[in-house]
């Protein structure tokens, strides 16, 4: 548990400080770049995470879950099918590189076949990287290399914002940043002795769990990453890249409070549950963690909803009204993300793939349908209405499946968060009855207000001893 807390601090503090960047930035560049820049900028750091998760094809996971007698044979297959399928990209965009213009435009034109060989070399070696320190849960290093990226990215845009830009200057940014951030993994590991090449002696074997891994996750990596990052790069095709931003941006923007704290936790969750198998262990772990995790996010999450004509004027543009309408809509998927993402590596741990891939087929599909029938039919909001819905309704089905992986009852699950949904009601239908007679700004702070007192009068003696665990478990 110890070193759990200690690599979530980690995430967290390293995702703190590039939220807090990136919340500084968006500003600086919605008032001082293009939309069309910014859609194409967005879109390029979707392909990034895409290249990321796609190469390896499931053998990090095979990787970090491997027991230790397993590990050297794990790696070998990890590092040769990563290896295998950056050469077969690269060979690939290289044969006929026609079709990047035409997808692009004469504008961005330098986004060739060479810069993208670069991206999928850079990727298929952070992936490589990231694996190895992931399987220490060594994430102190993994956060180091970011925020040290991240600083020097967003300095450079604030920079650049107040300079003559070029066309496709953020992307160039984008590219020298992740080129930064593998230089300085690489140096870590070799500080660090981290044996990087697989050994000679040890054997390239496939057996059956591997296959399956490769098989269903390998499978399941692609339309996992494809459901979460494409939408950022089809609403470009969908709705023009004057428009797109307006869905890009919010759709980040207000996942931000969500990722800050629970993408720190569900990182770890995973090597860390693969090493105590039990269910009653991930039971107490889980029980635990989305406690927290609601506790904190359902007042954050009700509060953008309240806000989204603010947040829309301070981070972005007062005319963006398309923008205000995403913020207000965007807070339900996101709650639904909370509290069934710490879950959703049950499957690789209990080994069945299988169920990993039919949910990220089924995301992907119903995302993009949703956001393609919705947008053609009803316009902007009916594909924010339709894609937060279609979003919502698979996640909580699967979230179902992961409960019933490792016996934990819904009844038991609901009882565990049921408080703090009721502290989160009392804030939303106090702040409406409030805002009759109140301004707005002194009923949204009198009826967050009535909701701490909610929550100090109910689970007090529960946070006391959530905090006293979480010290006791640092020393």
């Amino acid at each position: 548990m110890k070193k759990l807390i200690s690599s979530s601090i980690w995430n967290f503090s390293a995702n703190s400080i590039i939220r807090v960047l990136s919340l500084i930035t968006y500003p600086i560049i919605v008032r001082n770049f293009n939309k069309s820049d910014i859609s194409y900028f967005k879109a390029f750091q979707s392909l990034i995470m895409i290249l990321i998760a796609v190469i390896p094809l499931g053998t990090k996971q095979l990787f970090i879950s491997a027991p230790k007698n397993l590990k050297e044979e794990r790696w070998k297959v990890t590092f040769l099918i990563t290896i295998s399928v950056s050469l077969l990209l690269i060979l690939i965009i290289n044969i006929n590189n026609s079709w990047i213009m035409n997808i692009l435009g004469t504008q961005y034109s330098f986004i060739n076949s060479n810069i993208l060989t670069l991206i999928i070399l850079l990727a298929s070696l952070k992936t490589l990287f990231i694996t190895l320190l992931t399987s220490k849960i060594d994430f102190k290093t993994i956060s180091i290399a970011l925020i040290i990226k991240q600083l020097c990215f967003y300095s450079a845009v604030i920079v650049i914002a107040f300079c003559k830009k070029i066309p496709g200057i953020l992307i160039y940014l984008v590219i020298m940043a992740e080129i930064l951030e593998v230089v300085i993994l690489a140096l870590k590991i070799y500080s660090k002795r981290i044996r990087f090449l697989p050994k000679k002696k040890v054997n390239f074997f496939l057996d059956k769990v591997a296959v399956k891994y490769i098989s269903f996750i390998g499978s399941e990596q692609i339309f996992n990453v494809l459901a979460l990052h494409f939408p950022s790069i089809f609403v470009i095709f969908l709705m023009g890249s004057k428009l797109a931003p307006e869905f890009q941006l919010p759709f980040y923007a207000i996942n931000i409070p969500a990722s800050l704290i629970m993408m720190s936790v569900a990182k770890v969750l995973f090597p860390y549950n693969s090493e105590y198998r039990e269910n009653s262990m991930m039971r107490k772990t889980y029980r635990t963690v989305i406690f927290a995790l609601t506790f904190i996010m359902v007042p954050v999450l009700i509060s953008i909803f309240i806000l989204n004509k603010e947040i829309v004027s301070i981070l972005f543009q007062p005319d963006w009204i398309y923008a205000m309408q995403a913020v207000r809509i965007f807070p339900i998927m996101i709650f639904v993300n909370v509290i069934s993402n710490p879950f959703s590596t049950i499957p690789n741990i209990k080994e069945k793939p299988q169920i990993m891939f039919i949910y990220s087929l089924v995301l992907f599909a119903l995302r993009m349908s949703a956001l393609y029938f919705g947008y053609t039919i009803f316009g902007f909001i009916g594909a924010v209405v339709a894609f937060t819905i279609a979003d919502a309704v698979v996640r909580l089905m699967k979230l179902k499946i992961d409960l019933q992986l490792i016996e934990y009852k819904i009844l038991d699950f609901l009882n565990n968060i049921k408080l703090n949904l009721f502290a989160g009601g009392i804030y939303l239908i106090s702040f409406f009855i409030l805002k009759l007679v109140l301004p707005k700004y002194i009923a949204l702070s009198a009826s967050l207000l009535f909701c701490l007192v909610f929550i100090v009068l109910t689970q007090k003696q529960r946070i006391i001893n959530l905090l006293h665990k979480v010290k006791m478990e640092r020393k």
